[in-house]
């Protein structure tokens, strides 16, 4: 046996064929065998992977200052940072300001009631993130 193959076992390997889709959906949700599982498999199976909207300007900010000399980590890990510091001040109650009705429009979506608007550092840091100084 290949060492690098993936190791797949019991009815796991019949996914592949014409099966009954509720047995496939089963299949897929089920446990998988943790001993055939790589390192990276099992930390990623306790951790969750998300996707925000974000404005790319903002995105390319975080980028750059996660890149940066002092920083010097992944976009992931320096953005994780930021979203915790966040939270802790709103859980303290110093961005209310930012959630005001005078910030708030009604949204369009059936998930949730409001859309905010961007706070005005925006601006400062969308020029941080700018390539050769265009905002």
């Amino acid at each position: 046996m290949n060492k690098k193959a993936q190791r797949v076992g019991g009815a796991k390997a019949i996914i592949t064929g014409n099966t009954d889709p509720k047995t496939s959906t089963w299949l897929q949700q089920g446990a998988r065998n943790p001993g055939a599982m790589t390192g990276k498999q099992k930390r990623d199976r306790i951790r969750d992977r998300v996707r925000y909207d974000f404005d790319l300007r903002l995105i390319a900010a975080i980028k750059k200052a996660a890149r940066s000399e002092d920083i010097d980590t992944s976009f992931s890990q320096f953005a994780e940072i930021l979203l915790t510091v966040a939270m802790a001040q709103f859980l303290d109650g110093k961005l209310k300001s930012y959630f005001g009705i005078d910030n708030r429009n009604l949204s369009n979506s059936l998930r949730f009631r409001f859309d905010y608007e961007l706070p005005d550092e925006i601006e400062q840091v969308a020029a941080y993130g700018a390539v050769d100084g265009a905002v």
